[in-house]
């Protein structure tokens, strides 16, 4: 009897695991799908052994790419993602002339229902990467969001180095989105990791795309658990980091400054990636339980940004709340997981 009981506590445990992480294993596999789907439309270009780079475009005259910037019904000033650059008051002034010169010099070239911007030094083969795969890239979040969006414009530098450089990204950037997406070639990665690399940064950016685009903001955990889940590529060792220095909602609410220590700024970031698994977790044997469902509680009303994750626990979670002598989630942060009794409710779901 006892064994029975063990065997099938380990069993459901190992349900609830796949399904907490099921959108990230999805994105994952759409990156590899996307990545060979490049591979068979467009053979990468190679670099010379002299180590100098083929144009990335067509040679004619440069433009200046025209302005940009994040919905205007985002009301929040202090979001990065609405300034250019990430550039927050003064740092955005120093930048502004440097920066705009430097993405004057950018090559524009026609993508699916958009303009992507390349560097004359970024390799041919990641602007194919790009193009061939945009259209799916804007069908995999829009799904996922449940939300329109037609694509922004796209930036693709040379180097991780110009992308910092340029802006007021964190040292850990490799790209960023500010009401245009901003990508790298990522020129030191083997040419066969490029694609896969792109692809998760273009999932990643685009799901802040969306999500602004429709004039959500806020919530921080909401539009980065998201596009971390989207896109797979949530911080290695977010859940050991989470356990070890988890951040309360409430302050989870705000966006993190770009300028924060690189250690501050994954610790955010796993936080936002465990409590969007969290909420996912509660979705067991839930129909239209999903990242669109919250962000159409947030566009119609029905929560704020401080309230979305109490609002998505009491929603999710309402049947479970007896099987705990406190609430889901601060149980969940002290056991770092689901109680026995918890996860038998969860099984006992129709």
């Amino acid at each position: 009897m006892v064994r029975g009981w063990i065997v099938a506590l380990l069993a459901f445990g190992v349900v609830v695991l796949g399904v907490a992480w099921r959108y990230r294993a999805t994105a994952s596999r759409d990156a590899r799908r996307l990545t060979q789907a490049s591979a068979q439309a467009a053979s990468p270009r190679k670099r010379e052994t002299s180590g100098s780079r083929q144009r990335a475009a067509a040679p004619g005259a440069t433009a200046a790419p025209p302005s940009y910037g994040a919905s205007a019904t985002i009301a929040d000033a202090d979001l990065p993602w609405s300034h250019p650059g990430l550039c927050v008051g003064a740092a955005g002034t120093a930048r502004d002339a440097k920066r705009a010169h430097y993405l004057a010099t950018f090559v524009p070239s026609e993508a699916w229902r958009t303009t992507l911007y390349v560097h004359p030094d970024a390799l041919a083969s990641a602007a194919d990467v790009i193009r061939d795969n945009l259209e799916r890239v804007n069908r995999s979040a829009t799904n996922t969001l449940g939300l329109r969006s037609t694509p922004p414009l796209i930036y693709l530098y040379p180097s991780v180095a110009s992308l910092r450089e340029h802006s007021c990204a964190n040292a850990n950037a490799v790209a960023y989105y500010d009401g245009a997406i901003h990508m790298t070639d990522m020129d030191s990665e083997p040419e066969s990791d490029i694609r896969y690399q792109l692809l998760t940064s273009l999932l990643h950016e685009y799901a802040h795309h969306v999500l602004m685009s429709n004039g959500v903001g806020r919530p921080f955990w909401f539009q980065e658990g998201t596009a971390l889940l989207l896109a797979g590529d949530a911080p290695h060792g977010s859940r050991a980091l989470w356990r070890e220095h988890p951040i309360a909602p409430r302050d989870m609410v705000g966006s993190i400054d770009e300028t924060a220590p690189l250690d501050v700024a994954r610790t955010y970031y796993a936080n936002a990636a465990v409590m969007s698994s969290f909420l996912d977790s509660l979705c067991l044997a839930r129909a239209d339980c999903n990242p669109a469902e919250l962000a159409e509680a947030l566009i119609n009303g029905e929560a704020t940004p401080e309230t979305l994750f109490d609002w998505a626990i009491a929603r999710r979670g309402a049947d479970l709340a007896h099987t705990v002598a406190r609430s889901l989630w601060e149980d969940y942060v002290a056991h770092g997981d689901f109680p026995p009794s918890t996860r038998q409710a969860l099984s006992e779901r129709n």
